[in-house]
């Protein structure tokens, strides 16, 4: 169940319905009370903030590792006896590239 819930899909779905129904409560609110321009502001205000977390969510600025997991998680269960991976990542096409080496070992203990 812990690798279930540790899937990015389903991470950003239960952060995307947490968002969608904060809204939800917040235009509540904004019908709850039509006459408090100040409150109107605060609903406005934390709406937008919510929109932008869940731009934020949705489309992540950083390197798609879970490309390369799932990747590796599809190796893996083509051939189980993989005891490794050989990753070479590069940032622009070169003749003479420089790559740095990371090594690791990577165990359940």
């Amino acid at each position: 169940m812990i690798t279930l819930l540790n899937t990015p899909e389903l991470v950003t779905d239960n952060v995307l319905y947490k968002i969608n129904k904060l809204i939800e409560h917040i235009q509540f609110l904004k019908c709850k009370y039509p006459e408090d321009r100040e409150a109107h502001k605060h609903f406005e205000w934390t709406i937008n903030e919510l929109n932008i977390i869940r731009n934020l969510v949705l489309y992540s600025p950083r390197f798609g590792w879970t490309t390369v997991q799932r990747e590796m998680d599809r190796i893996y269960k083509v051939d189980p006896t993989t005891t490794g991976y050989k990753l070479i990542l590069d940032f622009k096409s070169t003749d003479n590239p420089r790559r740095p080496k990371i090594k690791g070992l990577i165990s359940k203990k």
